[in-house]
């Protein structure tokens, strides 16, 4: 869904596969990773026809926690993929974020247990990871740096482009 949202509202999003990316897992992602072609990405740790085999799926949650600056867990057992990422996403000093949930339902043990312990922020909006992320105060009050604010409008103007484009259009170096 995430994806899938990013993407409609012409956003860009990056796809981590547990599989090659010549064996798309599960086929039904098959529409999802064409439109990720047009504006995002997607990779693989994996050789191009890799089969999605279960084990994958663990280890490739290192990259995805490692990839983004905080991991929000939504809803999570005690067994749960979610709760991998997150534990990578601590071990690479990340940000962990965990919505709340019913104290009686499975699915959200493992959420209410990141929160019980301390290891992750309790969040009830966006607001909640914006303000300890620090885009808060970077963002909504204007106070970022004339080098982020260069690179930033090349990529309010360029929304999908390389890393290398933005060195050239910023005049800065890598």
């Amino acid at each position: 869904i995430a994806h899938e949202t990013a993407l409609d509202e012409g956003g860009s999003t990056m796809g981590i596969l547990g599989s090659g990316v010549m064996n798309i897992y599960p086929t039904e992602n098959r529409k999802l990773i064409e439109k990720m072609m047009q504006a995002g990405t997607f990779i693989s740790e994996y050789p191009p026809y890799a089969e999605p085999v279960a084990f994958h799926f663990p280890k490739r949650n290192r990259l995805i926690s490692g990839l983004s600056l905080g991991t929000l867990v939504v809803e999570a057992n005690e067994r749960s993929g979610a709760l991998i990422t997150a534990e990578s996403a601590l071990d690479q000093n990340r940000e962990v974020f965990a919505v709340p949930g019913n104290i009686t339902s499975s699915m959200s043990s493992g959420t209410n247990k990141l929160i019980k312990n301390s290891s992750a922020t309790p969040v009830s909006s966006a607001d909640d990871i914006v303000k300890t992320l620090g885009f808060y105060n970077a963002f909504i009050t204007g106070k970022v740096t004339p080098e982020e604010r260069n690179v930033l409008e090349v990529l309010r103007k360029n929304k999908s482009t390389h890393v290398d484009n933005v060195v050239q259009m910023t005049s800065m170096p890598i």
